[in-house]
């Protein structure tokens, strides 16, 4: 059984991504603060087992991005031939920190 739920945690008013690997073949995502040392294991509920476990947890990192998805391929057809940049660029920051993801 592969299942994702969601916890939120809030410490220090920062928030934190990890995701949790266990022995149940369960991802899950919990959001806590961001000023904190981050455990190596956590104890969460096990939604296959249907109690609390031990379950590893590492930094989340973010895949390449795929050449042939079809938003790609869309985004570099339209941007093909004459007419400049069609899409819009987001150059306004908001945030001076960023979300860690583990």
């Amino acid at each position: 059984i592969h299942s994702t739920y969601f916890v939120v945690l809030l410490v220090e008013h920062h928030s934190l991504s990890l995701v949790v690997h266990s022995s149940c073949y369960l991802n899950v995502y919990i959001q806590f603060g961001k000023m904190v040392n981050v455990p190596k294991q956590r104890r969460t509920y096990c939604k296959k087992c249907k109690v609390h476990k031990v379950h590893k947890v590492t930094q989340y990192k973010k895949s390449k991005e795929r050449q042939a998805s079809q938003g790609r391929r869309r985004y570099d057809r339209k941007q093909s031939g004459f007419g400049g940049q069609t899409k819009p660029i987001f150059r306004k920051k908001a945030k001076t920190t960023k979300k860690i993801v583990l």
